[in-house]
């Protein structure tokens, strides 16, 4: 998603907990809810299911990566976008909270 945001993209990740929350930009959801710099790659997605109408994408997956401390990591998300004229303008996910905050509070992050 983040190679076509908009610039002022607004991400929701719903739910409870530190991660929970609404981010406007780019910059402010990698800074403060991504875990991409506490994974030694990328999360491998096995996708379930793809939804699309109109400007609004819904995609349900399974992702699987490796912590940085070597543990590994799987969730399940369904993530919400909307693209109108080929710009993610806003993104809601829903993932497993627990997963991602282990992986958050047992890994320090790496330069990005």
């Amino acid at each position: 998603m983040f190679d076509i945001p908009s610039p002022d993209i607004v991400t929701t990740i719903l739910g409870t907990g530190p991660a929970a929350g609404t981010y406007t930009g780019r910059e402010s959801f990698l800074e403060h809810a991504t875990l991409a710099f506490r994974l030694s790659q990328s999360i491998v997605p096995e996708v379930h299911h793809i939804w699309v109408v109109d400007d609004q994408v819904t995609i349900r997956f399974d992702g699987t990566a490796t912590a940085k401390s070597g543990a590994p990591y799987e969730n399940q998300f369904v993530w919400h976008f909307r693209i109108p004229d080929g710009l993610v303008v806003k993104a809601e996910a829903f993932l497993g909270l627990i997963a991602y905050q282990t992986v958050a509070e047992n890994n320090e992050p790496r330069a990005n």
